[in-house]
């Protein structure tokens, strides 16, 4: 059945919606935190794929929060989040990049402006089309 709680996101399911996001949160900060020894050996730069982490957490997000405010709330979080885990590194075998920080965050803003374009209601249709097919 359809999330009732909150009505105001246009969301039929965004109970459903949230916690997927959670947990890319979560693989977020596994991939951040965990020993380098323990992450899959990943080709490309490691700016790359922080970039690209942060980028997806945003745009999904932003897809949840659809009014401005909220999103540069969830922007200035982010970005607050990637520069702690910068600093949290070296206390788990990693270490401190300020380039790291730097390629999240611009990955975070460029998520922002593609949340602001059409694209930034792609959730919207999925999530309207996921009510329609289970009516």
């Amino acid at each position: 059945m359809p999330d009732t709680a909150v009505r105001n996101s246009g969301l039929s399911y965004q109970s459903l919606w949230i916690a997927i996001g959670v947990f890319l949160v979560v693989l977020l900060l596994y991939g951040s935190l965990a020993p380098a020894k323990a992450l899959p050996l990943l080709r490309g730069s490691d700016k790359f794929w922080h970039a690209g982490t942060y980028f997806v957490v945003m745009a999904y997000f932003s897809q949840i929060y659809a009014p401005v405010r909220q999103r540069l709330l969830i922007a200035v979080a982010l970005v607050m989040l990637g520069v702690t885990i910068e600093f949290v590194q070296p206390y788990v075998n990693r270490q401190f990049d300020w380039y790291d920080a730097l390629a999240n965050s611009v990955r975070i803003v460029a998520a922002f402006l593609v949340s602001l374009s059409p694209l930034g209601s792609l959730l919207r249709v999925v999530d309207g089309r996921l009510t329609h097919v289970l009516r």
